[in-house]
């Protein structure tokens, strides 16, 4: 970010986005791409995808009660990532590309959600 952005967002009373998709430091669900879900800890590839899924259909979720919608989310999930989201509400046309995860090794996988890989 430019100085000049960095200085109009803190003018503003907001805080600089760190990169697209996130907001002070935190994944933005109402922005997110089901790559950048997929890096939550805890998260599965599926589970983003159904994330993204949704937010492209139905719009943005405006807070955690409207992530509630999503198949899979209930009140443990929320509260293993809720230090790690915000919501913007913010309404982006999404595109089928903000869907796809692209493979990984399954070493690394199973080591980002603290399993130990297949033997």
């Amino acid at each position: 970010m430019s100085r000049s952005a960095h200085d109009s967002a803190a003018a503003l009373g907001g805080a600089p986005l760190d990169r697209a998709g996130y907001v002070g430091g935190k994944l933005d669900l109402d922005v997110a791409t089901a790559a950048q879900i997929d890096v939550l800890p805890g998260v599965s590839a599926a589970m983003a995808k159904r994330i993204a899924v949704d937010r492209v259909r139905r719009g943005p979720f405006l807070s955690r009660d409207g992530l509630r919608r999503v198949s899979g989310v209930g009140p443990r999930f929320l509260a293993q990532i809720d230090s790690l989201v915000v919501f913007s509400g913010t309404f982006v046309g999404g595109s089928a590309s903000d869907t796809i995860i692209p493979p990984r090794s399954a070493a690394r996988s199973t080591a980002r959600r603290g399993r130990a890989p297949p033997s």
